[in-house]
C-alpha cells in the first residue's frame, strides 16, 4: 500500500530551494558579468586599433607623397607608433620640412584632434597569452590573422629594427606612404596582438594596406575573423 503525501512543499522548503538559488547565483553571475566585460574590452580595443590604422591610412592619403617648396623636396609619411611598456600608440604626420631626409622631433606632429596617445583599456595588454579551455595560461602560435608562422613578437613588423630617429625613438613603428600601404623595413606589414590574460585579438595590415581584425578560437586554436 502506498501512502501519498497530500502536503506538497511546505513554504519554509520553498524558501529554502529559493535562497539556494539566489546564492548560486549571486556567485555566478558576477563571474559571468565579468568575463563578458572583459571579452568586451579587449575586443573593443583591437576594433579601436584596426578604426585607427584606417585613419592613419587616410592622413597618409590626404596629405600626399610630398611637395616641393623652394626647389626642395619634402616627403610626407604618417607613422603609428607602438609604446608596449605603456600599451599605448600613437599617430604622426611627417613632413621632411628641410628637405635633407634625416628625421627631427618638429618634423613630427600628431594629427588635427588626435590624442597625444591612445591607451589600452585597463587590464588589455599588448600581449599574445590566453587562457585556454582548461583554464592554463597559453600563447598564440600562430600569424594573424591567416594562421601563418609563429609571430615574433606582440607587436610585429618583421624583421625591422625599431628607428631611433623621430618619431619612433626605438619603439615599434609603422610608417605608411600616400597609397596607405606599409613601407621603411615593413613592407610586408604587420600584426598587433591584445590580449586581457583570457581572450586574444589581433589586428593585422598587409603589404597592400588591407587591414583585418581577428580573434584566437581557443578549441580549434587558430584564428577567426572577428568584426
Amino acid at each position: 500500500m502506498i501512502v501519498q503525501n497530500k502536503h506538497g512543499i511546505t513554504l519554509v522548503e520553498l524558501m529554502v530551494v529559493v535562497a539556494i538559488i539566489a546564492i548560486l547565483a549571486m556567485l555566478a553571475i558576477p563571474e559571468f558579468l565579468s568575463l563578458m566585460s572583459s571579452e568586451t574590452k579587449v575586443k573593443a580595443a583591437a576594433k579601436q586599433l584596426m578604426d585607427d590604422l584606417k585613419l592613419a591610412q587616410n592622413e597618409a592619403a590626404a596629405q600626399g607623397a610630398g611637395s616641393i617648396v623652394n626647389g626642395v623636396l619634402r616627403r610626407r609619411k604618417v607613422f603609428v607608433v607602438f609604446n608596449t611598456a605603456t600599451n599605448a600608440y600613437q599617430i604622426f604626420r611627417y613632413e621632411d620640412t628641410d628637405g635633407n631626409n634625416v628625421r627631427i622631433a618638429a618634423e613630427a606632429t600628431n594629427p588635427a584632434g588626435w590624442a597625444a596617445a591612445k591607451i589600452l583599456p585597463n587590464r588589455v595588454t599588448f600581449s599574445r597569452t590566453y587562457q585556454d579551455n582548461n583554464r592554463n595560461t597559453a600563447t598564440v602560435n600562430k600569424g594573424a590573422c591567416g594562421n601563418g608562422v609563429v609571430p615574433a613578437g606582440f607587436v610585429d613588423l618583421g624583421n625591422q629594427t625599431p628607428p631611433n630617429t623621430p618619431p619612433c625613438n626605438n619603439m615599434p613603428c609603422l610608417a605608411l606612404n600616400s597609397m596607405g600601404f606599409p613601407i621603411d623595413g615593413t613592407a610586408g606589414g604587420g600584426s598587433f596582438y591584445l590580449s586581457n590574460g583570457k581572450d586574444a585579438f589581433a589586428v593585422a595590415i598587409n603589404s597592400a594596406g588591407l587591414i583585418r581584425m581577428c580573434q584566437w578560437d581557443k578549441g580549434a586554436t587558430q584564428w577567426v575573423d572577428s568584426h
